[in-house]
């Protein structure tokens, strides 16, 4: 993740992570990772969202619920510009850094 954030940086492009198996996938690293084999959870997840600018997550997936979803960005600008295209104009939920814009 830390080479596609590079990337991502050198050409002036957002990244956004598809939250939907974030535990799974920390799991995962935390199972075949060199390195990751001590660390727990909580801080791989931690450092993989501090590497994305927002994420997205399908709360259909895994029988969550059977529709909506929700997308969350780091940019207050993205965030408003998203809310009013997928809400109809309805306000951003949350305040400051990390605004998140609710479906369902």
């Amino acid at each position: 993740m830390r080479a596609v954030r590079a990337v991502c940086a050198r050409h002036g492009k957002p990244l956004f992570l598809d939250a939907c198996r974030f535990a799974e996938n920390a799991w995962f690293i935390k199972l075949r990772e060199p390195g990751y084999e001590g660390t727990p959870i909580v801080e791989i997840v931690r450092e993989m969202f501090s590497y994305a600018d927002g994420c997205t997550m399908s709360a259909k997936k895994d029988g969550m619920a059977n529709i909506g979803g929700f997308f969350c960005s780091n940019d207050d600008a993205v965030a408003r510009r998203t809310s009013a295209a997928a809400l109809g104009a309805a306000p951003p939920v949350g305040s400051g850094r990390g605004r998140m814009a609710a479906s369902g």
